[in-house]
């Protein structure tokens, strides 16, 4: 009993962290503290409850979420540490628990997150590949998803860090742009469905960034018309 009141309450706190301190950007410290200290329960619960296979999945998670809070201070050694033990801990959770589309996406977002790391490190090979995995596995989360628009926002995620990394790694620039493009067919699709502040800087985001890969490619004109559309 003891147990289930102190797993519910951690995981409460989990989603207090992700939800309502989101959009607080000096309260990162703050979150990364209680991602830690919900870590750090997390794995003493592990010791005691390793047979309990929706421990690992939380564990697992809870390892993505502080390797996004490690990667946006900049620590990239650890933010690369725990989005790793995430993949680890994930092989330890019944198939049928690591399938979910929320899990799935849960995932993509962290193989994402890794390829950004990878990114930032020069270490543009294993961007790519984490990059492509985050892709896949979002795909494969969006086919299994009842929430349609969450799943296309997420996808069109996924295909703009594709074009952001693969943007970096040479002789890649034509499936940079089609990762750009394919981002944009979604964002379109959301602005013009929900039309809003946050849709319309990714979608002017992603055109800046295909003006810059078009310019760079020595197609001015197209990159005009990109940053044109992006204002």
């Amino acid at each position: 009993l003891n147990y289930e009141r102190s797993r519910k309450a951690v995981d409460e706190l989990l989603r207090a962290v992700s939800n309502e301190l989101e959009d607080a950007p000096l309260m990162e410290g703050t979150r990364r503290r209680l991602l830690e200290k919900a870590l750090g329960f997390y794995e003493e619960l592990l010791k005691e409850k390793g047979d309990d296979p929706g421990l690992h999945l939380e564990l697992a998670r809870t390892c993505g979420q502080v390797g996004d809070i490690y990667r946006f201070l900049g620590d990239l050694p650890r933010s690369r540490e725990h989005y790793t033990r995430m993949f680890d801990l994930t092989q330890q959770v019944p198939e049928p628990l690591r399938e979910t589309p929320e899990f799935l996406a849960d995932l993509a977002s962290a193989y994402v997150g890794r390829a950004l790391v990878h990114k930032a490190l020069d270490e543009v090979a294993q961007a790519a590949a984490d990059a492509q995995e985050g892709l896949r596995l979002q795909q494969k989360a969006s086919e299994l998803s009842l929430n349609p628009e969450a799943s296309r926002s997420a996808l069109a995620r996924c295909h703009y860090f594709l074009g952001v990394v693969l943007a970096a790694v040479p002789g890649s620039s034509d499936e940079a742009e089609k990762a750009y493009r394919e981002a944009l067919r979604l964002q379109q699709v959301i602005v013009e469905a929900e039309p809003g502040l946050e849709e319309g800087r990714q979608l002017a985001r992603t055109l800046n960034n295909l003006g810059l890969l078009l310019a760079r490619t020595k197609r001015p004109a197209e990159a005009f018309e990109a940053f044109d559309q992006a204002r």
